[in-house]
């Protein structure tokens, strides 16, 4: 009879032929280390929203969500107020190139934002944020185009990052270590 130490690492074994995530097929050459941060950076900025003033209770039942539409019409015009090149250059990319929306074809469309984002801050935050929905759900891959792809997130980077300095709440919550109590 079989060890189940061994089916245990032929099992294991298995798992690591599964295709990486993070390999230049999938990602459409977009740079790992770059996906990564983006990822890392976002992850802890929507901690920060919902531990900070940017939550609201979730539709699923007793939990917070960020709140992406207080967050976007509170920082949009703020955004606009930085007169600095790159992020005014961000702003303009990410509102008007948005990420575009993947249909059942798979093919993609673009999407239309939200009826109260109604400056080109708020709508370049709301980009931010669908850069990090097409990341996460994939497929990419069907339409690579790496120069846009790596242009969004290094755009929605800029641009989550700058609000991390406009807002103190924020900032104290992306920085504060995950373990230490508030």
């Amino acid at each position: 009879m079989e060890e189940p130490e061994d089916t245990n690492q032929l099992f294991l074994d298995d798992l690591t032929q599964l295709a990486d995530p993070l390999s230049p097929q999938i990602l459409g050459d977009v740079s790992k280390e770059l996906v990564i941060e983006f990822f890392s950076v976002f992850s802890r900025f929507e901690h920060a929203m919902k531990c900070g003033n940017f939550s609201k209770r979730s539709q699923r039942g007793d939990w917070i969500d960020p709140d992406w539409i207080k967050l976007c019409s509170s920082i949009g015009l703020e955004l606009l107020s930085i007169n600095v090149p790159i992020l005014q250059e961000s702003i303009q990319y990410l509102a008007n190139i948005p990420p575009k929306k993947q249909k059942s074809s798979y093919s993609w469309e673009n999407s239309n934002f939200p009826n109260e984002l109604t400056n080109i801050g708020s709508k370049a935050l709301w980009s931010a944020k669908n850069v990090r929905n097409n990341l996460f759900h994939g497929g990419k891959y069907f339409a690579i185009d790496k120069e846009r792809d790596e242009n969004l997130i290094r755009y929605a980077l800029i641009v989550i990052k700058t609000c991390l300095l406009l807002d103190n709440s924020l900032r104290e919550w992306y920085e504060i270590p995950p373990f230490k109590q508030h």
